[in-house]
């Protein structure tokens, strides 16, 4: 993976949408994977152990550039407004300061 940037997000599916959520979050993973310019890597989603309906998402991306434009990009702009509406989510774009191993 060669990855010099990452999407991040923490989020809590809202009530009864867990499923739907995850559906929207592959969804636009997949989507991503289209463009021009997509991800490095797989894109990851995790749940917390220790507090319930918590998750973790990331995603590798070769170029802070290529960030800017998938979140320019109207179907990805399309896919993450139905992510927003069906959770609560802290999400950006984070460039890798450092590597160890």
């Amino acid at each position: 993976m060669n990855a010099s940037c990452y999407t991040l997000s923490i989020f809590r599916p809202r009530q009864g949408k867990e499923e739907e959520a995850l559906a929207t979050w592959k969804k636009l993973i997949e989507y991503f994977h289209t463009l021009p310019h997509p991800p490095s890597g797989r894109g990851v989603v995790m749940r917390s152990f220790d507090t319930e309906g918590k998750y973790a998402s990331f995603c590798p991306w070769s170029a802070r550039e290529h960030v800017e434009l998938v979140r320019a990009d109207s179907g990805a702009r399309a896919i993450i407004e139905v992510l927003l509406e069906l959770t609560e989510a802290d999400a950006g774009p984070y460039e890798v300061v450092n590597l160890v191993g």
